[in-house]
């Protein structure tokens, strides 16, 4: 190991070497976290990894571009490696805030001081390297040294390459969830495809499941279509995690002749379960979204108070017609009451002056939601 890159605490092979014993009465000290806890010599290891991590990049940035560049390249062609006993933890701007060894961290770092450098070595790294989370910076470094998207088929073969390895699936690292976000940065169809395949194979674990409807809801943030059109080539699309598919519905925009054909088909079905149909009326209509940090897309661009108000109105539109319509009487209970919710919304925003209603109490998407008609939309 070079030495401006050696921490103080790496004497020995065993990458927990650092971990110094404590008093008696440290070890009986615990920090609680909900139905777990971690003793207070794990908390104190994690914070002296976090400083040795931070130690190692500044060490690196302290040398001349050329010279960095060349320690951490010899280090990467050697093979050597030992671990952080950190995660992989994306931060601001797709950076890593954590790193789980020293070859990922190394690995990440080229791209900081020679993008192009860090991108022909990915190629290095997808031929020989069998690490998910090696993968996952070499997908990061070739999608960031083309901004205009050049090369998107190549990034588009190596992920299905790395999302439909069997034991990188049964064995989820960091890297493996988080290189997800590059199903988003390419937001296909074959990008839903491959996430969806994702349920059947282990649906058990919780971990995959959240990363891979992460991912899921991010596509459908940045490109609705996509999801729609997935529903209605294959009906049965995310039949294997029917909390997700309650989730893409109830996000469905109805004010897109597409996506309201999509969400209406799925409630003409009669295969739901009552717990699936409760759980979609209790979310409709869905404007919940998670933000985080992102190894490769773009920030997500979320719905404004207003753009979500507009679709409460709109919403409360439709729903009305459903109902006159007698469109699902199967679902009538469920209706009336989003329609009584979505009436109290859009009665406190008349009431706290929102500007999407004038002073006649309509709302500029030119629908009548003065409270006689609200309390009364048969009129």
């Amino acid at each position: 190991m070079h030495s401006v890159l050696k921490p103080e605490w790496v004497e020995t092979d065993d990458p927990q070497s650092y971990r110094d014993p404590l008093s008696k009465e440290s070890e009986d000290d615990f920090i609680f976290q909900e139905d777990n806890h971690i003793s207070m010599q794990e908390a104190l290891a994690y914070e002296r990894a976090l400083e040795a991590y931070e130690a190692l990049k500044e060490n690196l940035r302290s040398l001349p571009k050329s010279e960095a560049i060349e320690i951490i390249i010899s280090v990467l062609d050697s093979g050597e490696n030992y671990s952080l006993m950190l995660d992989f933890a994306v931060g601001v701007g797709g950076r890593l805030a954590e790193a789980p060894n020293y070859r990922v961290a190394l690995f990440e770092m080229l791209g900081e001081f020679d993008i192009d450098a860090a991108a022909a070595y990915a190629d290095k790294i997808f031929t020989e390297s069998r690490d998910a989370d090696e993968w996952a910076i070499a997908l990061q470094h070739k999608v960031n040294a083309d901004p205009e998207g050049q090369n998107l088929d190549l990034v588009e073969q190596r992920y299905s390459e790395m999302i439909t390895n069997i034991n990188w699936i049964k064995n989820p690292t960091g890297g493996f969830m988080e290189a997800m976000d590059v199903a988003v940065y390419l937001g296909s169809e074959l990008q839903l495809n491959q996430l969806e395949a994702l349920y059947g194979i282990s649906p058990d674990d919780q971990g995959l499941n959240w990363g891979t409807s992460l991912a899921m809801e991010r596509i459908q943030l940045k490109e609705p279509q996509i999801v729609a059109e997935a529903f209605q080539k294959d009906p049965d699309f995310l039949a294997e995690s029917t909390g997700n598919r309650v989730h893409a519905m109830s996000r469905m925009d109805i004010r897109d002749e597409l996506q309201l054909t999509t969400l209406e088909d799925y409630l003409d079905r009669k295969d739901l379960s009552e717990d699936e149909v409760d759980y979609f009326f209790g979310i409709f209509p869905n404007q919940n979204f998670t933000d985080s940090y992102r190894l490769v897309s773009d920030e997500g661009v979320f719905p404004t108070l207003d753009e979500r108000a507009m679709l409460d109105i709109a919403s409360h539109k439709q729903v009305v017609t459903w109902l006159e319509e007698n469109r699902f009487p199967q679902h009538q209970d469920y209706l009336i009451q989003i329609r009584l919710t979505l009436e109290e919304f859009i009665q406190d925003m008349a009431e706290s002056g929102n500007g999407l209603l004038n002073e006649s109490g309509n709302s500029d998407s030119e629908a009548d939601l003065s409270p006689s008609v609200l309390a009364n939309p048969a009129q």
